[in-house]
């Protein structure tokens, strides 16, 4: 039967939360911040988090909010694709001559 739950619900209040948590965090001017509430603000988005983890754990079926190989298998994801991203350019760059570069300026 727990099966059948719609999560829908649950999910988009974790998201509310999870928003207004973020919204008190964020200062409107960062540079009046001061020090107590910069840590405030430190706590708050750490709660942020540990809801994020929270609906990350409900999302997705068979990984926890605290998954080490899930989360090392991500941040191995995020590398390859911004290492790939930026061959091509890398390249071209080391292509081109830098004194046809700046006379064409």
């Amino acid at each position: 039967m727990g099966a059948d739950r719609n999560p829908a619900p649950q999910i988009a209040a974790e998201i509310q939360r999870i928003e207004r948590a973020w919204k008190e965090a964020s200062p409107a001017d960062p540079g009046l911040a001061s020090a107590a509430s910069s840590s405030q603000a430190s706590l708050k988005a750490a709660e942020g988090a540990a809801g994020l983890r929270n609906l990350l754990a409900k999302l997705l079926f068979g990984v926890g909010g605290i998954d080490p190989a899930a989360y090392g298998f991500a941040a191995l994801a995020l590398a390859v694709v911004a290492i790939a991203a930026s061959v091509v350019p890398c390249w071209r760059a080391a292509a081109t001559d830098p004194a046809r570069a700046l006379q064409a300026r």
